[in-house]
């Protein structure tokens, strides 16, 4: 079995022999197994918050051998549930241009003009990662650049941050057709134009990674349980695109609050599935799907000592989130 002490090279394949793991090109199985944190890709900044050490970060995945960090996505500019401080998120993936002004002050997104300094961004850290034997999940998309509040009111709502608020965007794209306040819609296939805008940048995502063998490709950090057939979507659009390019790479598809049954019948090459009991006690991998295990996903405030472990043992990947709280 491969582990993290040595280079990262791929792209990776479901093993044929034992699918409950990818293998290299050598056919032989590799274990992932890391940790990830919010701001390692975008500046995720909130008054005092200091510029995260991407270097710093690294230096730790090696020194503790780790193989495998999700790359965290942010869509939107300004705000977060979870506090009434301003947050802003940067780069954006949209040039911000106007004319006129956003409802974080700046000026309104123009959604046909990509940013290039998040691309170039992008590829670099992915680049850094896969000299220490790294491997990426590129995360595309995000649920909570969408409101996630519900009932619960207790911070800011991040959807008017987003650019396809249509108050903050120059196209006239509205991703909140109904008037709710939510933009769920952003993450569902109900506005063809807002998906046409998606799949223009997975698209784009695809071109600028396609040549590093280390990617991994998951659709989104946990979108809302009505966008399942949104993912599915983009996992074929992904699947098809990339037939068409030199490289081929997994895709991915998480859960909360999907639960565990729309992941295992995806099209998926790798799944994280939901539920506290896969931090206590883990059901043992039947290899239909390759499983990267996340703490994110189970209670990662009140991690089991024992899990990594446990998942180890029963034919499972193990992921860690950084205990950001």
């Amino acid at each position: 079995m491969t582990t993290a002490d040595e280079t990262a090279t791929g792209p990776l394949e479901v093993c044929k022999e034992n699918p409950r793991y990818f293998a290299r090109p050598d056919g032989k199985p590799f274990y992932l197994t890391g940790s990830h944190t919010w701001a390692a890709l975008h500046d995720r900044l909130m008054e005092e918050t200091p510029i995260f050490d991407y270097t710093a970060w690294l230096d730790f995945m090696e020194r503790h051998n780790h193989n495998f960090l999700r790359l965290w996505a942010w869509e939107h500019a300004t705000w977060m549930q979870f506090t009434r401080r301003r947050v802003t998120y940067g780069p954006n993936r949209y040039k911000r241009t106007g004319p006129g002004e956003a409802l974080d002050g700046g000026p309104k997104f123009d959604l046909e003009q990509f940013n290039e300094d998040f691309f170039d961004r992008l590829r670099s850290r992915v680049i850094a990662a896969g000299k220490r034997g790294i491997y990426v999940g590129v995360m595309l998309f995000q649920g909570f650049s969408l409101d996630k509040r519900g009932k619960k009111d207790d911070g800011e709502n991040a959807y008017n941050g987003h650019p396809m608020h249509a108050a903050n965007n120059i196209n006239g794209i509205d991703g909140d057709p109904y008037g709710n306040g939510t933009g769920h819609q952003v993450h569902t296939l109900e506005v063809p134009d807002i998906t046409a805008l998606q799949e223009d940048f997975v698209r784009k995502t695809i071109d600028a990674l396609n040549d590093q063998d280390h990617v991994l490709w998951e659709i989104s950090n946990e979108s809302h349980a009505e966008s399942v057939e949104w993912h599915y979507h983009l996992i074929d659009l992904i699947h098809d695109y990339e037939s068409t390019k030199p490289k081929q790479h997994p895709v991915g598809m998480t859960g909360a609050p999907i639960r565990n049954a729309p992941l295992f019948e995806s099209r998926a090459d790798w799944i994280s599935p939901v539920g506290r009991e896969y931090r206590s006690d883990p059901p043992v991998g039947d290899g239909s799907k390759v499983i990267i295990f996340d703490t994110d996903h189970a209670g990662h405030a009140d991690p089991n000592p024992k899990c990594p472990w446990r998942c180890f043992t029963r034919g499972l990947n193990f992921i860690a989130m950084d205990n950001y709280m």
